[in-house]
């Protein structure tokens, strides 16, 4: 069976591993979409150097919700990366050894397009990552 990210072409192996763990677990995939530059990098839609992985909320999270699931995010990374490779950064999170940064943001705005699903994982259509 082919794997749900297989479109997922360009990305470091630390974004790979990443988004993996990211797109099986479902309840982190139900409060955060990817979107940005890296996504269109990882599709080979755009080539380009990019090392950070935009996550926003999905209209209408609470904010409780965003930072209980920010710390889940938190927990997600820290068991992929371990304790001494994740810091806490004003906007989310980075990882010492790749310098991958994981930008985390609260977001209520309308999008443009319709979410795209690749497996659990959500991310923005083509249209929202390049108007963003």
């Amino acid at each position: 069976m082919p794997s749900p990210l297989e479109p997922f072409v360009d990305l470091t192996n630390e974004q790979r591993a990443l988004i993996e763990a990211f797109e099986r677990d479902g309840d982190l995939c139900k409060t955060f979409y990817l979107i940005g530059g890296t996504l269109l990098k990882a599709l080979g839609i755009v080539p380009r150097i990019s090392n950070d992985l935009d996550f926003f909320s999905f209209p209408g999270i609470h904010p409780r919700e965003f930072f209980s699931q920010q710390k889940r995010f938190h927990v997600l990374l820290t068991g992929i990366f371990g304790n001494d490779g994740v810091e806490a950064t004003q906007s989310g999170f980075l990882h010492r050894t790749s310098g991958m940064v994981v930008d985390m943001v609260a977001d209520d705005t309308n999008l443009i397009g319709d979410f795209v699903s690749f497996g659990n994982l959500k991310t923005a259509s083509i249209e929202d990552c390049t108007a963003n």
